[in-house]
């Protein structure tokens, strides 16, 4: 049997050595993925993605009741327009008169 040389033990040692870290690099990003190695800025950012998630459902759910409860041809502000809050009524303007007890805004 023949006498490896130097040279070819010290390449396959590095081949062994780049498959063994591969190896250790391929176990640890299956464990990040898997979510047991985030760090704690990491699990923050997850809970803010989700509560961004979920906020941005309810306000698809609340855009449209709104929908419902305003009157057809009623010009709605879209979502990028920038309009300004609403105001409060002067003394010279009145709310009509109604039975109920709903807040009626005049349009200004």
């Amino acid at each position: 049997m023949k006498k490896a040389s130097p040279e070819l033990i010290f390449i396959g040692l590095i081949l062994f050595g780049i498959g063994i870290s591969g190896w250790i690099y391929g176990i640890h990003w299956k464990q990040v993925a898997s979510g047991k190695k985030f760090s704690g800025e990491e699990r923050l950012i997850i809970q803010l993605q989700d509560q961004i998630d979920a906020l941005s459902e309810e306000n698809e759910i609340f855009a449209r009741e709104l929908r419902k409860l305003i009157p057809e041809g009623t010009d709605l502000p879209s979502k990028g327009d920038s309009t300004s809050p609403a105001q409060p009524l002067l003394d010279s303007q009145t709310a009509p008169e109604s039975s109920d007890s709903e807040t009626v805004v005049l349009p200004q």
